[in-house]
């Protein structure tokens, strides 16, 4: 596998483990900054009622993943999450969870999740569906406006 003679290092060895390693899911946070953003939406069941207990995951294109679960209204929030593309899946033992692909941008929500192909429902089968469509809100307080110089004033000596 290595050269006759080669040794490797320690800290070699643990960044290998490391990058072996598969992602542990991470609970996302409540909030977000100048450089998150996050997702606020609802899910109910297949009947039309809100569920509660549902971990809704967020897998970003790099492998990293965050995590957090529906309230009692079917509501869920998930921030701190980098820019870019996650894909959103539902999982809740009894029920057909559902995915797609969502696109999370810097200092805004993205409010409810945008409607993808539905999967064939099977009769009987008790399934999650997210609520869409989805737009975006901006994060009012992390906007700072911008000073602008006073012209036409001359310093006096």
């Amino acid at each position: 596998m290595f050269p006759q003679g080669y040794r490797m290092t320690v800290p070699a060895l643990c960044l290998c483990l490391l990058l072996l390693q598969p992602h542990t899911p991470v609970a996302a946070l409540a909030t977000i900054s100048e450089t998150t953003g996050g997702i606020k939406a609802d899910i109910q069941s297949s009947e039309g009622f809100p569920v509660v207990g549902v971990e809704i995951r967020l897998k970003h294109r790099d492998g990293r993943i965050w995590t957090t679960l529906t309230d009692p209204k079917g509501h869920f929030q998930a921030g701190g999450l980098p820019p870019g593309e996650y894909l959103i899946e539902s999982r809740l033992t009894g029920f057909r969870g559902e995915s797609c692909s969502i696109q999370i941008k810097a200092q805004a929500w993205l409010l409810g999740v945008p409607k993808g192909l539905a999967a064939p429902r099977k009769p009987g089968t008790r399934a999650l569906h997210f609520l869409g469509p989805s737009t975006y809100e901006v994060a009012q307080v992390l906007i700072q406006p911008q000073k602008r110089q006073e012209l036409g004033k001359i310093p006096m000596h």
